[in-house]
């Protein structure tokens, strides 16, 4: 299978199919940030050329620089994006649930859209020193007698698929 998504970014996986409208997938990803793996289950209840699906997937992104990929979404805007240890180490974990429909030949290959609801959840790393630079000023040595936990961000969004599935 390959897909391209958000959170999911693109990956490809194995399938397996115990049962004509049941498939279990394993396989990578990567974010454009860094890679990651993920697995997912997904129950297409019809055999036929066109069929709805229900998606469960989770995965996890390993931690990359985040900052090469803004500084290029924000170039030309006039805002610069800050050499923040927040950016340094980007990683998440997901799940999603989407619902589907999917076009093709069932026993061959299949093309899919799924939109639906994920769950993320990350740690902010680097908070501690993002903090104590902002409390000493710009021009200023970091400010040590502050301390900060990195903090832990969840967010539930949209989630949205595309993808192809191609059967041996």
């Amino acid at each position: 299978m390959l897909e391209g998504g958000i959170p999911d970014g693109v990956g490809a996986s194995a399938i397996f199919r115990p049962m004509t409208w049941l498939r279990l997938s394993a396989g990578g990803a990567y974010n454009f940030v860094a890679f990651g793996f993920r697995g997912g289950v997904s129950v297409a209840p019809f055999y036929f050329p066109f069929t709805p699906s229900l998606n469960l997937d989770v995965g996890h992104f390993l931690g990359g620089d985040a900052t090469p990929i803004l500084a290029t979404a924000f170039q030309g805007t006039g805002y610069d994006v800050p050499n923040s240890a927040l950016l340094k180490q980007v990683a998440y974990d997901y799940a999603d649930a989407t619902l589907g429909l999917e076009f093709g030949i069932p026993k061959t290959f299949t093309i899919f859209l799924r939109l639906g609801v994920s769950y993320l959840r990350t740690t902010l790393h680097g908070f501690q020193e993002l903090v104590q630079q902002s409390a000493a000023g710009a021009n200023n040595p970091p400010d040590t007698s502050i301390t900060a936990q990195d903090p832990t961000i969840t967010l539930t969004a949209p989630s949205i698929k595309l993808g192809v599935i191609v059967y041996f």
